[in-house]
Formats: structure tokens, C-alpha cells, sequence
């Protein structure tokens, strides 16, 4: 897999970094940590440059939105023409390598552009049988599926900085993809075959946004 990935990852959660570093290490990516923007990072200087006064808050939530704009800062800084962004959660399937190379080919043969590729299957949401193509991965749709695994490319990041730049943040980021996508500046694409979920979602984690969710097979 010839593609770089950045982690989500709140500083200082051993149990979250000890997963993700194992979970990458098994398919060889090469990763690289998103440290800063946790809840004590948040300034008043951040939150202004970053978020609408609606959103301008010290949560868990506006840190979780900070690193993943601060992770697309990083595929412009490094000036990669793609990148995985995964939240330290994820869990991925045994086919990853085959399956992200078989994108990235589909990408290439498709020349897409200013997208994101959503890698999960939270939210319950799969590519249904009636609407699946023999050799075809990707599909494009108008929302999203969270935000706990994607491949986004150098224009989309481009794209998502500029509006944050001239808009603000005004919500959780998997919303504001949405956002983006429902004003046609942005292209959302689900993968199928999916390979990755999050922990926090299938129960085999605590979901770090909200104390009242539990983990287990309830959750």
C-alpha cells in the first residue's frame, strides 16, 4: 500500500495509540500522529481561526474537527497527492492492502479529483447489492459515512482549507463534509468492499466524544 495515513489520535490515550500503531504495523502503513488540538491545545486563538462563535468550544467533539483539519494542513504542508485519515479506533479488515490499492488504481483510471473516500461502514451504510458493479469500488454519494476512515486527496484538502478559512467550522467534521458535498464543492465516494470500522461504533471500544456510551456488545 503506497499511500501515507494520518492518525487521529487524542495525546497521552496509551490504550488508543498501543491499538493503532499495532492495528497499522499489521498492513505496513506508514503513519504519522496528529498531537496537537487536544481539549488543553484548544486556545481562544485556535478556536477563532478554526471555528464559528457557535462552535468555539473546549469539547471533545471541536478537538476531534481540529485534528482532522490540522491533518489536511499536513497532505498540503507535505504535498502529498493523497492520504488515508484514520481515527485511532479503527479497526481494519484482513483484504486492506488489496482493497486500498484497488482504489487508489480505480482513482487513477476514473482521474477523480477533489474527493473523499469513505473506507467504513459506520452508520450502517453499505452499497446495496442492486446498485453494485462487477470490478467497480467506489460509488459516489451525497453524504458521508463519519469520519473514522477516508482517503482525501490534495484538492479536496485545498478545498476544505479554503472554506475554513473563508466560512469557519460550524460543526462535527463529518457534517461539514457533508456540507461541502450539499454545496457541490466537494465529491463523497463510499468504497465497497469496506474495510475498516470503528471501535467506538461496533462496541470493542469506549467512544471517546461522550461518557454516557459505553463499550461492549450493547453499545
Amino acid at each position: 500500500m503506497n499511500i501515507k495515513a494520518f492518525v487521529i489520535h487524542v495525546r497521552g490515550n496509551e490504550e488508543r495509540e498501543k491499538h493503532i500503531t499495532k492495528e497499522l504495523k499489521k498492513f505496513n502503513i506508514n503513519f504519522e500522529f496528529i498531537l496537537d488540538g487536544n481539549i488543553e491545545d484548544l486556545s481562544d486563538e485556535k478556536l477563532t481561526k478554526y471555528f464559528t462563535k457557535s462552535y468555539q468550544l473546549k469539547t471533545a467533539g471541536v478537538s476531534c474537527s481540529l485534528k482532522h483539519i490540522l491533518a489536511c494542513e499536513q497532505i498540503v504542508k507535505q504535498n502529498l497527492d493523497k492520504a488515508i485519515i484514520f481515527e485511532d479506533d479503527i479497526f481494519l479488515k484482513s483484504n486492506t492492502n488489496a482493497v486500498v490499492d484497488d482504489i487508489i488504481k480505480e482513482i487513477e483510471e476514473e482521474k477523480l479529483s477533489n474527493y473523499i473516500i469513505s473506507l467504513e461502514n459506520s452508520t450502517h451504510g453499505y452499497v446495496l447489492k442492486k446498485d453494485r458493479i462487477k470490478g467497480k469500488l467506489l460509488y459516489k454519494r451525497e453524504l458521508g459515512r463519519c469520519a473514522g476512515a477516508y482517503i482525501a486527496d490534495i484538492e479536496f484538502a485545498k478545498t476544505f482549507l479554503k472554506s475554513i478559512e473563508e466560512d469557519k467550522c460550524h460543526c462535527e467534521i463529518d457534517w461539514y463534509h457533508n456540507h461541502l458535498s450539499e454545496q457541490n464543492k466537494i465529491s463523497i465516494y463510499w468504497a465497497h468492499p469496506f474495510i475498516a470500522t470503528q471501535g467506538s461504533h461496533n462496541g470493542k471500544m469506549k467512544t471517546l466524544l461522550d461518557n454516557r456510551k459505553k463499550a461492549g456488545f450493547v453499545r
